[in-house]
């Protein structure tokens, strides 16, 4: 692993090979990722993420799902997460500076003084597995995310079902990716923690978590729902949460086996909803007391 020091002589016209040593001109390709990182596109060709935040950049290095490829720290940040680095030998380089010239290299200020860059695989993440265990029992509590295309709100649910201990999030082709800067932000790193997958067939996934003996409960404002709190479920369940725009299509919630609602608030007769990652929040917590595992 390669430990470089970067001369801090951050300008509004830094040169990014100018700031390696002399004799490191091998790694100009591997520093120039992070020129302008926030708005470049890091998905495509080059099968590429990026990481921000010495917090999510942590939980990135130890759930070891994706390989990392270089890290951009200030030296605080390096001192905080050493021995993490340390169990990463693929990494090429580690580029140290300060925060200034970190910076003018990303063009942006809220990097939080630690940035890496990870690999992905050719294709997203396939659900087939996560469906497979969970009708087997051994992931009991699923997420199915239809349409969630706002990075936010996606980074938000994977945020709660982490810190709620469930097992696994399926995702529709029209949700958005896991792996964007904001997502993993707003999951606070999450994303790395809580295994996901995208299926091409949302509906054939559902029978098959249905045929497998899950049970699952749609969260929508539907003419059969119940309200959430009513709901019991023993065994493995699935929890489906719709777009933003839109909800859980009618071809979707047709083959869930109950739909759950949270009761809100109209003082003033208007129909009101809630954004879908405050409500999967309420419902993931709701689902995972005590009552829910019981008859």
């Amino acid at each position: 692993m390669n430990v470089v020091e970067l001369s801090a002589r951050a300008s509004c016209n830094v040169e990014l090979a100018s700031l390696l040593p002399p004799d490191r001109t091998d790694l100009r390709e591997t520093l120039g990722r992070y020129d302008d990182v926030r708005d470049r596109d890091l998905r495509g060709r080059d099968r590429r993420f990026l990481v921000e935040s010495e917090r999510c950049v942590r939980r990135f290095l130890r759930a070891q799902t994706f390989e990392c490829e270089s890290l951009l720290l200030t030296r605080r940040s390096f001192a905080a997460i050493a021995d993490d680095v340390a169990r990463h030998r693929e990494i090429d380089a580690v580029f140290l500076a300060d925060d200034d010239t970190m910076t003018t290299i990303a063009g942006y200020r809220l990097h939080g003084g630690a940035l890496a860059i990870g690999r992905r695989g050719w294709r997203p993440p396939d659900a087939a597995d996560l469906i497979a265990r969970a009708c087997a029992g051994s992931l009991p509590r699923l997420v199915v995310a239809e349409g969630v295309d706002h990075v936010d709100n996606l980074g938000s649910i994977v945020r709660s079902a982490a810190c709620l201990g469930w097992s696994g999030l399926v995702l529709d082709e029209r949700c958005a990716d896991p792996l964007l800067r904001k997502t993993i932000r707003f999951s606070m790193g999450r994303v790395f923690e809580v295994p996901w997958g995208f299926s091409r067939d949302l509906r054939d996934a559902l029978d098959r978590l249905r045929t497998g003996g899950v049970t699952v409960v749609g969260l929508e404002l539907a003419p059969r729902a119940v309200p959430l709190s009513t709901i019991r479920v023993r065994g493995p369940i699935a929890l489906v949460v719709g777009s933003e725009a839109h909800g859980i299509s009618a071809e979707t919630l047709a083959r869930c086996d109950i739909v759950g609602a949270i009761p809100v608030a109209e003082p003033d007769g208007e129909a009101r909803s809630l954004n879908v990652g405050v409500a999967a929040g309420i419902a993931l917590y709701e689902l995972s007391r005590p009552h829910s595992e019981s008859a």
